[in-house]
Parts: structure tokens; C-alpha cells; sequence
């Protein structure tokens, strides 16, 4: 979860409390966190550059989802959804839909 559990909290809302990978909510039982869509663990390499817990990096997703996508970043892990999971090429566009959506949307104040 975000370094700032503010910003944690206003992500979970701004993402209507519901895992932008599985589309699974509070209302499913699912426990929710929030996800770096480019991870930490590229950040304290230096492959990636910027701030980590920025909003624009961070989505809603539930525990297993989360958990599946391990160090991933998204391109990857829309990869092993493909590849590994078995996502049609259909599913995985809704995905990226659902996800540019989010972070088009600005926090809630």
C-alpha cells in the first residue's frame, strides 16, 4: 500500500471501492488494497523514475489480484493475463479501458 495512507484511501474512492483488475468490490468480500501499477522494487533499482506513490501509479486492486501480479508492472502483467491466464484480447482492452479511466479521474478532496 501507499507510503501515505491518505492517498491510499483516496485512490480505494476514487476507484469506486472495487479492484480495477477483477472488477470485484467490497460488496464481494474481497479484501482491497492498493496497488503500484509500475512497483516499488523498480523504483529502488532506478528502472523506473519519479515517485512511486504518486496517484497516477496507484490503482484499487484486490488481495489476489495484487498478490498474482507479484512485480509486474501493468505491460507485464497484462502479458501474463494473455499468456498465462488466458484474457481475450477483448478483456484485456475493457482492462486498460477501466484503468485509464481511474487515473483520468482526480482524487476526491
Amino acid at each position: 500500500m501507499s507510503k501515505t495512507p491518505a492517498v491510499a484511501l483516496l485512490v480505494l474512492e476514487r476507484d469506486g471501492y472495487a479492484c480495477l483488475y477483477c472488477e470485484r468490490g467490497l460488496d464481494d468480500g474481497v479484501q482491497l488494497t492498493v496497488d503500484h501499477l509500475t512497483p516499488t522494487t523498480w523504483f529502488e533499482r532506478g528502472t523506473a523514475t519519479g515517485d512511486p506513490d504518486d496517484p497516477g501509479n496507484l490503482v484499487c486492486a484486490c488481495l489476489n489480484c495484487n498478490s498474482s501480479k507479484r512485480d509486474m508492472d501493468f505491460t507485464l502483467y497484462l502479458d501474463y493475463l494473455h499468456r498465462g491466464i488466458g484474457w481475450s484480447p477483448a478483456d484485456l482492452a475493457a482492462l486498460k479501458r477501466r484503468v485509464r479511466s481511474a487515473l483520468r479521474r482526480a482524487l476526491p478532496e
